[in-house]
Order: structure tokens, then C-alpha cells, then sequence
């Protein structure tokens, strides 16, 4: 048997068992091509997951519709996803404050809070069950090399695999990407993020709170229990790990005073407190010679509100698009110039929501008497005029630069 005939023919392999990756593949389920996921866990792995690794995602009405979609959504209980419809953003000695509540006026919720490892799981279950999909379950990969019309890996136990295109869907870390010579571009923000649960005195009736002060951030993402809070504290890293080592009584005060006592005192739930580097970064190319980036593999934004799963969420979007349609015209899903707009458009995106979360660091954690004069202003101009108000709820509910056909309901 010669080395071709040994190696199992995909038309698509998708690298990483993260929620991209998984999405991409959901969404190609009726497209005809045959699909491989190189994954290190199976679905009953993820739920085993230690509750130490919890992430919190905040899913924007715009990734609700792709998880329609993919028909994911409802495999979610009542029980599993806390909405809100209001937000509230104060600055902590200052005047400043604006309130997001449309619950009277826009009969749907402003976004959604999951835990990631239980929609990474969801995704799992379902990819599990599609014919034209084949979970290969492997360690980290061999080799990689990209000819004229394929993509050939070959796995640490000596598989090997080829197909029209591979999808680098892993983290910002992508093994497949760093092979392919794609240098990232890191933005620094001189901030840690540190994140815990939080038992609140007072309920949080489902809102969202955010509150700046002199150098940081302290954000209370609501949880199903009224009296529980995934809090994202962004702080100067000197400061990030002082707290962590704080006792968890000294710990919950400052925490509590910190929030002006907005929630009445706060007590750690359990002494797992994580500590981050906020930082942001995007690959220099999205796509190139039958390799695309997807999510974390092409860029990582950490942000007090998690924008990098919504954003890579489009990132699905857009690609689901330009596969079927590339698929339905019959022509050569992984060739270069079809993708050439595609990474124009998902680089731009990000590169703007980067610049975005330096303006806003720049504005907001900083006490310069005319920043914090501009913030002020910002803040009552936000809350006084609908026009303004109107315009963020709509960011926050991801609907500014939906993909058209998530809006529509169907790719064609």
C-alpha cells in the first residue's frame, strides 16, 4: 500500500475542540463535505472539567441567532442561562452614570450569561452525532505541510490525514498557525484581570454592573442564583496579585468597598480567585495558502465583558457563508483568493475592537482632570439622549454589524 492510499481524505479539518470550531462545524452539517476535528476530549471529558477552570460568557442576541441556528440553543434548560435586560455603568466617586434598560420597549433580552464549558460540551454532544463529521481524538500534531491542492497532517501515532483546507480553531497559542509562519501582534494593557463568584448580600435582580474608579474596573455578571455574581475585577497587576493573597475576610471587605456596597457585602463563595493578564492580539493574517483562522487562533481580545466569544461567533458566521457558498458553486473551498476578503474583514473587526478597548482604558483608567471631566460628560450624554443610548444598546445586544444572514434566518 503506497503512502497515499494510507492517508484518510477529508475535505475540511478543523483543529481545536473549542466552541468555533465546533460552531463551523454544526453549521456545515448539510453541506455535503466531510469534516475531521482533531479534538483531545470527548464531550463526557469537558462536563468532567474542574469547576477551578469556570469561564463566564456574556452571548449577545446576535450569537443567539447562530446557536439557533446550529440548533444549540434549546438544548439549553431554563436552568442553565441567566438573561438580563439592564446594565448599569457608574464611576465611583463621580457623577457619572448611565443606565441600559429597554425591558419596557424591546421584547427580548439585551444578552445572555453562560458558562463555557457547558455550551463547549453542548457543541460536543451535537458535533458527536453529524455523519459527515469524525472526531479523531489526538495529542498535539506531528507535522503539517500545505501543497499545491492539499493539506496534509500527520498525527503523533503516524496518521495521516489530507484535505482541501485546515480551520485553526485551537487558542491564541495555535499550533497549526505558528507552522504556517503567522507572527501575532500583541496589545499590552497594563492590566490583570481577576475573576471569582461572589455571594451578595442584596439580590442582583438580574443586572449587569459595572464600576469605574481610580485604576480599575469591577463588573458583577448576574448569575441564575439572585444572590450569586461572577465579578471580572480589572486591576494593575502589583494590585491583582496583593488581592489574591489577601486573606479571603480582608479580601471580601475591600472587595465590598471597592463596590460601594452597591450589593450590600460580598463574600467569596469558594476561595477560587483567578488571576489573568489583560491583554490583546490578532494575527497578521487571518487566512493564507488553505489555512483560515478562526476565534482565539486568530485573535484574543480579554475584555471586562467578554467581546472576544461574540466576536469569534461572527467570525463563524462569516465562514459558514463563504463555505456553502463556495461548496453550492462547486469550486475549490481552500483556495486563497476566494478567502482574501473574508480575513480583510474579520482582521478589520477585530483591529477595531482592539482600538476600541485601548480608547476605552485610556478614557477610564486614567485620573487626569480632563479624562475624568470626558468621562463624566460621556457618561450623562449616554444616559440623556436616546439616539446615544439607542446606538449602544444595540452594540450590546450585537446587532450594529450582524451577519446579514443570521438576520435574515438562513445562508441562502
Amino acid at each position: 500500500m503506497t503512502e497515499t492510499s494510507m492517508q484518510e481524505a477529508f475535505d475540511l479539518i478543523i483543529n481545536g475542540n473549542g466552541i468555533f470550531g465546533l460552531s463551523l462545524a454544526c453549521g456545515l452539517y448539510a453541506s455535503g463535505l466531510r469534516i475531521a476535528i482533531i479534538t483531545s476530549k470527548k464531550s463526557e471529558e469537558v462536563s468532567q472539567l474542574s469547576q477551578k477552570d469556570l469561564k463566564i460568557f456574556i452571548i449577545n442576541n446576535a450569537s443567539k441567532l447562530l446557536l439557533q441556528h446550529l440548533h444549540i440553543w434549546e438544548s439549553f434548560s431554563a436552568k442553565q442561562i441567566n438573561s438580563f435586560r439592564k446594565v448599569i455603568i457608574s464611576e465611583q466617586d463621580g457623577f457619572g452614570r448611565v443606565h441600559f434598560d429597554y425591558s419596557k420597549s424591546i421584547d427580548q433580552d439585551f444578552g445572555y450569561i453562560i458558562e463555557y464549558t457547558l455550551l463547549q460540551k453542548v457543541l460536543l454532544e451535537r458535533v458527536e452525532k453529524l455523519e459527515n463529521v469524525q472526531l479523531i481524538i489526538s495529542n498535539p500534531l506531528h507535522q503539517v505541510s500545505w501543497e499545491k491542492d492539499k493539506v496534509f497532517i500527520k498525527l503523533n501515532d503516524n496518521r495521516k490525514l489530507q484535505a482541501k483546507l485546515i480551520i485553526a480553531a485551537d487558542d491564541m497559542c495555535s499550533w497549526i498557525r505558528t507552522s504556517a509562519g503567522i507572527p501575532m501582534i500583541f496589545r499590552n494593557y497594563q492590566h490583570h484581570t481577576m475573576t471569582a463568584i461572589v455571594h451578595t448580600e442584596l439580590p442582583h435582580k438580574g443586572i449587569i454592573r459595572q464600576i469605574f474608579y481610580d485604576d480599575g474596573i469591577l463588573t458583577f455578571l448576574p448569575l441564575k442564583d439572585s444572590y450569586l455574581s461572577f465579578i471580572i475585577w480589572s486591576l494593575p497587576a502589583i494590585m491583582a496579585y496583593k488581592y489574591l493573597e489577601k486573606s479571603i475576610n480582608i479580601f471580601n471587605v475591600l472587595l465590598s468597598r471597592r463596590a460601594d456596597l452597591i450589593l450590600g457585602l460580598c463574600k467569596l463563595q469558594e476561595d477560587k480567585r483567578q488571576v489573568f493578564l489583560f491583554t490583546g492580539c490578532y494575527a497578521r493574517n487571518f487566512a493564507t495558502h488553505r489555512l483560515i483562522l478562526l476565534g482565539d487562533a486568530a485573535h484574543t481580545i480579554y475584555s471586562p465583558v467578554g467581546h472576544n466569544v461574540n466576536i469569534g461567533f461572527m467570525d463563524v458566521a462569516m465562514a459558514l457563508e463563504k463555505l456553502h457558498c463556495l461548496q453550492n458553486e462547486g469550486k475549490d473551498i481552500g483556495h486563497y483568493p476566494y478567502w482574501q476578503f473574508h480575513s480583510y474583514n474579520r482582521k478589520c473587526n477585530a483591529i477595531l475592537m482592539l482600538k476600541e478597548m485601548q480608547w476605552f482604558y485610556e478614557l477610564f483608567i486614567h485620573q487626569h482632570p480632563t479624562k475624568r471631566c470626558l468621562r463624566h460628560i460621556g457618561l450623562w450624554l449616554g444616559n440623556n439622549f436616546p439616539e446615544i443610548k439607542l446606538h449602544f444598546i444595540r452594540k450590546i445586544m450585537g446587532f450594529q454589524k450582524p451577519s446579514p444572514w443570521l438576520v435574515k434566518g438562513k445562508i441562502f
